[in-house]
């Protein structure tokens, strides 16, 4: 099948239309059933063949429990934070981005194929908040969220954040917008919609993060025009869609390509900023170590702890 498209991926090269898992792979749900009791798990690790490493009882006291609600609150997967603005027709300054209640059509139908709109207030522990608050709806009652098994995402969508009505008090507005550009302005990557012939610059965006800024412009109903503005004069390399050249999507594979491009953006960014010293699965098996060290008992006498 790849032979046989070739010859129409080099025609036209520049239009991007890549709808493989990879790139549309999202988190299947689970029922009951498909859940494993730690008991069960505990079962296959007791005896691991090719080792002669053994369980290690653990003291069940507060300190063990303090320990491990430290290694709850080290997540399993990757997560990244990502933001994404909306600028309408006519708009040119950062406070207007901000104070953006709603977008087009095609926005709304580009945000759901980015990721799935989640409530905020009661998140599931073992979803990324992205520094949102997850308990007073303070920064919006729903966020947008993507998830695999292996990589969580949280988008902080100005859209989606509190904004002032027409007529509040400047003080208010003023708020407003800088609960939103507290979240929104300290992520590495921005996604940013532009509707209509709206001009925007990456100096438009205030702040010391905003490392790559992907810009979004609809050509017609089914194609868009995306650009990738980095900071840095030589930025480090990523994609798919690469900050060297325009690109030309198609509607039905924007969402994902955007995703893709956002995360190996914030990954590059990341590594060059030195903060990619430790991966998420290392920190968790440096405190299990750390928790076994501290409270490992010399007998099988107390109850084990998992």
């Amino acid at each position: 099948a790849v032979g046989r498209q070739a010859p129409v991926e080099k025609a036209l090269k520049y239009v991007l239309d890549i709808s493989t898992p990879h790139f549309n792979q999202r988190r299947p749900a689970r029922s009951a059933q498909d859940m494993i009791h730690p008991s069960f798990v505990y079962l296959q690790l007791h005896q691991v063949p090719f080792t002669n490493e053994q369980p290690v009882p653990l003291r069940a006291d507060e300190g063990l429990a303090r320990s491990l609600r430290v290694l709850d609150y080290l997540a399993p997967v990757i997560t990244h934070k990502i933001g994404v603005l909306y600028v309408a027709p006519g708009q040119e300054r950062e406070e207007q981005f901000l104070q953006n209640r709603m977008g087009s059509v095609a926005y709304n139908t580009f945000l759901r194929g980015l990721g799935t709109f989640t409530r905020l207030r009661g998140l599931d522990a073992d979803c990324y908040a992205g520094g949102l608050d997850t308990s007073q709806d303070a920064d919006g009652t729903h966020s947008l969220v993507w998830r695999s098994d292996l990589r969580q995402i949280m988008f902080h969508v100005g859209t989606l954040m509190p904004t002032c009505e027409d007529g509040a008090a400047e003080t208010a507005r003023q708020q407003c917008v800088l609960r939103k550009r507290r979240h929104i302005g300290n992520n590495h990557t921005t996604i940013v919609y532009l509707d209509g012939l709206s001009r925007f610059r990456r100096s438009d965006l205030h702040g010391e993060f905003h490392f790559v800024v992907i810009i979004i412009r609809p050509i017609d109903s089914q194609l868009f025009k995306v650009e990738i503005l980095c900071r840095a004069k030589s930025p480090p390399a990523f994609g798919p869609l690469s900050p060297s050249i325009a690109h030309v999507v198609r509607a039905s594979s924007l969402p994902a390509l955007v995703r893709e491009t956002a995360i190996h953006a914030d990954i590059a960014v990341r590594a060059a900023r030195q903060e990619l010293q430790t991966t998420n699965w290392e920190s968790r098996l440096s405190q299990i170590r750390k928790v076994v060290k501290r409270f490992g008992a010399s007998s099988a006498t107390k109850d084990l702890s998992t």
